[in-house]
Order: structure tokens, then C-alpha cells, then sequence
């Protein structure tokens, strides 16, 4: 066990770690391998990772990580670090969700055709005194490859019926209404777990098609907006109705077959001819230096970040004298992990910040950067 830096073909994010052990379990058992634990270089997390293969029989690293905290906020936090530091193809979210019971029966499959936030937009009063909501929805989606693949894809169903006949003790034929069924459709996301069946007004308000609801699905796809070239995919398992006839008997169950259903359609798309990966350099971890900065106004900046890279300032140091406006200034520009001075006037800095000079007092200050190499 230890830090482990290469990049993964695969990245499964899960919000439990009930979920992402699901996952765990049913991918060793049917590829027939094991994984090895290690930890994220940027945030310490811990992940599992190992190598399968696909049905073209080309080598796939796939990578388990699960969140710290449930829900959409800690799930930003988390994601961007590990689709930066490892660069995956693609990236899946599975575990449970809630389902609506007019379209779908506790155990299917709902993979997220796009997700919303429903609790988006503006709260007024009104004038009898009470609030009203001004729903302002904004969907976020995986690629249209994706999906396009998702609705024609059955490579789930009979590893699934397998398992769904025996975790439930079911007859080798299953009757028509036990048989386990998969919907694309949207799905609503929220800040809450709710037991007061929240989807005829999901529908009636927000979205007429929504068949499924939970906490991240919305903000998964949404940090994959910023990460170009990275397909995704949610597919999760319905473990209750969001009702109040809401408990955990399903839980387990609906993991499973989020993971089973995961783990074909991996299988079966990601390839090197439907998604091939494309080089990128490496991170390379974080270290501590010391630097000289420019503090302007009594507000530290970060400049010339010509190579891509992220510069936190922490730990401001003694200050050195004031200098005049109209000095130049020494600051620092990063190519790669090497520093260069670069001199530049106020003229420069106000172009880059800006900010007007006139009347605004510069000085240079040691402070301690935390350099991220891109």
C-alpha cells in the first residue's frame, strides 16, 4: 500500500463506501482479479485500483475511489483532484438512488441521461407571506456517444438476472414483472435524502420525465465539463421510493447491479477505438518553495502562470521595505516545475491585473508557495 502516480484508464467515483465496496467485490469476482490500495498524491485519499480487461482483450487500469461525504458539494471537492491528477477516459459513478414507482420497481437501473439540481434559482415572498420558488434549471450531461451507447446496450441483462435469482431466491424463470429493467432518463438532485415522495412535483415542475433522484449526479456531470476529452456515465440502482415506505432492505442489492451493469458496458465500450486515450503529461505531486511575490494593495497575486499551473500563497513572511510605484518589479513565471525571474513595470501589471497603479503602494514580500507541476 502506498502512492501510486500512473494515470488510469478508469476512474469509479462513489458516494458511499457501501457503493464503491459493490464495486469492488463484483469486479474481482467475475474478472477473476485484485486490488491493490494507495493514495491520491494531491489530497491523500485513498482509492483501489487494478487492471481488467475488455471484450477486444485490450488492458483497461481501472481506479475505486469514494467520496469523504455524501452529497453534491464534497463531491466537486473531490472528483477535480483525481480526474487532474490521473487523467482517466472515462469515468462512472454508481451506488443507489431513488426511484419513482409509476416507471420503475425497487432493484432497476437508471443511468442518468442528463441531471438537474431542482433546488436552483430564487426564493421571493409573496404578498400573502409565503414563499414561492423560481426554479432556474440548469442540466448537465455526459457525451452524446455515451448515451447513444447506454440506449442500445443489453450486455447487463443476463449477468444481472443471474444475480437477481439469487440474491432474492428467486425462480430460475423469472415471471415478467421480476424481470430487471433498465430506463435512460433524467435525474433530479438534491441537497437532501427525502421521504416525502418528491416526484410528482419533480415532474409537474421541474422536469416531466424525471424517473430517478439523489444527491450527486448533477455535480459529477458537471465537474466534467471543465475536463475535456473524458467520457462519463451515472448509473445507479433504485433502492426505495423516496417515500415513506423508504428503508435500507434494497440497498445492497441496487449497488450490486449498478456495479454489474458498470462493469459490461466498460467491457464492451471502452475500447481504443471508441475511446482512445489521449496523452497528457503527468502531475507531478506538491511541494513546498520559497519564492519572492509581489503584494499589490495588500492583496497577494499569483502571475504568469504561462504553464498551466496553481499557485496557492500561504504563510505570509516579514516584509521587505516598500518600493515606490514606478519600480519595476521582480515576480516569477513558472515553465514546468522551473522558476525564472521575469521583470515587468506597473504598465505590464496593470494590462494583466487590470487594476489601476496610479496611487496604489507595492512591496515585495517572502512567502511560501505551493506548487502544483502541470
Amino acid at each position: 500500500m502506498g502512492k501510486h502516480t500512473q494515470s488510469f484508464d478508469i476512474c469509479v467515483v462513489c458516494a458511499l463506501y457501501e457503493e464503491a465496496e459493490a464495486v469492488l467485490d463484483e469486479f474481482s469476482m467475475r474478472c477473476g482479479v485484485s486490488f491493490t490500495k494507495a493514495f491520491s498524491g494531491m489530497d491523500r485519499y485513498a482509492y483501489q485500483h487494478t487492471t481488467i480487461q475488455n471484450k477486444q482483450g485490450e488492458p483497461l487500469t481501472v481506479l475505486v475511489t469514494w467520496l469523504s461525504n455524501s452529497g453534491p458539494t464534497q463531491t466537486g471537492l473531490d472528483l477535480k483532484p483525481f480526474l487532474h491528477e490521473f487523467h482517466p477516459r472515462f469515468v462512472a459513478m454508481t451506488g443507489i438512488c431513488a426511484g419513482y414507482r409509476e416507471k420503475v420497481k425497487l432493484g432497476d437501473l437508471v443511468v442518468a441521461q442528463y441531471a438537474y439540481y431542482y433546488e436552483e434559482g430564487k426564493i421571493i415572498r409573496e404578498p400573502a407571506g409565503s414563499s414561492r420558488h423560481l426554479p432556474e434549471m440548469k442540466t448537465a450531461d455526459p457525451t452524446s456517444q455515451v448515451i447513444q451507447y447506454a440506449r442500445g446496450f443489453d450486455g447487463w441483462k443476463k449477468p444481472v438476472r443471474e444475480m437477481k435469482r439469487h440474491k432474492l431466491k428467486l425462480n430460475p424463470q423469472l415471471r415478467a414483472t421480476e424481470e430487471p429493467s433498465c430506463v435512460v432518463a433524467p435525474m433530479a438532485s438534491g441537497m437532501a435524502v427525502r421521504g416525502d415522495d418528491p416526484f410528482p412535483w419533480l415532474r409537474e415542475k421541474y422536469n416531466r420525465n424525471t424517473v430517478a433522484l439523489d444527491m450527486e449526479a448533477a455535480t459529477f456531470y458537471r465537474a466534467l465539463r471543465d475536463v475535456p476529452q473524458i467520457h462519463a456515465l451515472v448509473v445507479k440502482g433504485v433502492c426505495d421510493y423516496a417515500d415513506m415506505t423508504k428503508d435500507d432492505a434494497y440497498h445492497d442489492y441496487a449497488a450490486r447491479v449498478s456495479a454489474i451493469y458498470l462493469l459490461s458496458f466498460i467491457q464492451e465500450y471502452v475500447t481504443a477505438q471508441t475511446m482512445p486515450r489521449h496523452d497528457v503529461p503527468s502531475i507531478k505531486p506538491p511541494r513546498r518553495i520559497s519564492r519572492r511575490a509581489v503584494l499589490i494593495g495588500g492583496a497577494a497575486i499569483g502571475l504568469g502562470l504561462a504553464g498551466g499551473g496553481v499557485i496557492l500563497f500561504t504563510n505570509i513572511r516579514t516584509p521587505t521595505p516598500s518600493i515606490a510605484v514606478g519600480t519595476q518589479l521582480n515576480f516569477f513565471e513558472t515553465t514546468g516545475a522551473i522558476y525564472t525571474p521575469v521583470w515587468g513595470t506597473p504598465t505590464m501589471l496593470k494590462g494583466f491585473l487590470g487594476l489601476p497603479m496610479e496611487n496604489t503602494w507595492c512591496r515585495e514580500v517572502q512567502m511560501e508557495l505551493l506548487e502544483f507541476g502541470m
